[in-house]
């Protein structure tokens, strides 16, 4: 049987999904609609989590039905995404609150908060670069300090990528089976 390869390009904007063959040639493309997202306030640029995976789910099979291929010969997947920004979920890996792209700034004041203390430039020494507003730390110490409700609920944090990656591989773990392949199989 012959095997594709599926590359998925999950942008703040639109989505992308390409089929290819072993050896690079494209086989099949499709895209998300162009999405715009409503400002809850200032510094906030948020996304629907759930919707932003119906959306991915919705081109990856629209990409497979056009490469004309079964989903069990795509024998790897990659994932990329916008930068940083953070997904919360609750302990039970569902969506808790909506995503946050990585040009949020809602914490912005916690990044003047570490520079007061004098804390900034030991964690920028720690994590080896710059941490700006839009990364998860800086957004996680936001819910903690303002979303008290939801910060209590949070059983864990993705970034956007490693969330594709999870829902595409929670149906393998789920049914003990990675031969019924999830192309697309969005969880309730």
């Amino acid at each position: 049987m012959e095997k594709y390869l599926m590359g998925i390009d999950a942008g703040n904007t639109s989505s992308k999904v390409v089929i290819f063959d072993l050896y690079g040639k494209m086989i099949a493309t499709a895209a998300t609609p162009s999405m715009h997202f409503k400002r809850r306030g200032e510094g906030f640029e948020e996304f629907d989590v759930t919707e932003l995976w119906n959306l991915i789910s919705v081109c990856i099979k629209e990409a497979v039905e056009k490469a004309a291929v079964a989903p069990e010969q795509i024998a790897g997947v990659g994932v990329t995404s916008f930068g940083n920004g953070v997904v919360f979920l609750d302990k039970e890996g569902y969506a808790i609150a909506p995503g946050c792209f990585s040009q949020d700034y809602r914490a912005n004041s916690i990044i003047e908060m570490y520079q007061r203390e004098g804390t900034y430039e030991k964690i920028n020494d720690i994590v080896k670069g710059t941490l700006f507003a839009g990364e998860p730390g800086p957004i996680l110490r936001w819910y903690k300090e303002n979303y008290r409700e939801i910060y209590d609920q949070i059983g864990g944090i993705l970034q956007f990528k490693d969330y594709i990656m999870y829902r595409l591989t929670r149906a393998c773990l789920k049914n003990k089976s990675c031969t019924k392949h999830i192309f697309p199989r969005p969880f309730s």
